[in-house]
């Protein structure tokens, strides 16, 4: 990624999915991966905000959906605390208790969220949120 962006510096024009095939694959994933956890973040929201009305059991499915998805295009050190959360998320016994855990988890994805964003393979695409919805 970082030889990529150099090479850009100096030829804009440049494309680094030519020089490097596996280039494209990784911005495939990270575009992926970037969708994926919008989604997710709109849906732990949805999560927080919908009090005891939302059942624990679909936000743990979907937990479930992004880890067996695009979790793997996460830098490994990421996968650690996301499985802590998703632990914290199954012990909530009183839904206080779970508000809490989803609100850390909110704060989390979103800097999650941010870091992704920063790859150099997406800085030609710049993420928008409307288009994310449909």
């Amino acid at each position: 990624q970082s030889v990529v962006a150099l090479a850009e510096s100096f030829d804009p024009a440049l494309d680094g999915g030519r020089l490097f095939p596996a280039f494209q694959t990784k911005l495939e994933q990270s575009l992926a991966l970037r969708r994926e956890l919008w989604e997710l973040i709109k849906f732990v929201r949805r999560a927080e905000a919908g009090g005891e009305a939302f059942e624990q059991s679909l936000l743990l499915r979907r937990l479930s959906e992004f880890q067996e998805g695009s979790q793997r295009y996460l830098m490994y050190k990421d996968w650690e605390p996301l499985e802590r959360f998703w632990e914290e998320i199954e012990a909530a016994r009183a839904q206080g208790e779970l508000s809490k855990t989803l609100h850390r988890f909110v704060a989390f994805l979103e800097t999650l969220f941010g870091q992704v964003n920063m790859r150099a393979v997406l800085n030609e695409h710049p993420f928008d949120p409307n288009a994310a919805e449909r």
